[in-house]
């Protein structure tokens, strides 16, 4: 949700601001490519994380003891 947000946001941003300047699909078209370019960042972040997120390590009872 939050990376189409990134995605879509930008390019309304842009679209008011061609309204406030009068300018055809300048700021549309910045803002739709920094919003993609944003998203792919964040979508490329979020593939190449940590392969053992939530994986439970276990240890042996020795070292345990050994530590205690």
């Amino acid at each position: 949700m939050s990376i189409s947000i990134m995605m879509i946001v930008p390019g309304l941003v842009g679209v008011w601001i061609d309204q406030k300047v009068g300018s055809v699909l300048i700021f549309t078209l910045l803002g739709l490519v920094l919003g993609m370019g944003v998203a792919v960042r964040q979508l490329m972040l979020l593939v190449s994380g940590p392969v053992d997120v939530g994986r439970v390590l276990e240890v042996d009872s020795e070292e345990e003891s050994q530590q205690n």
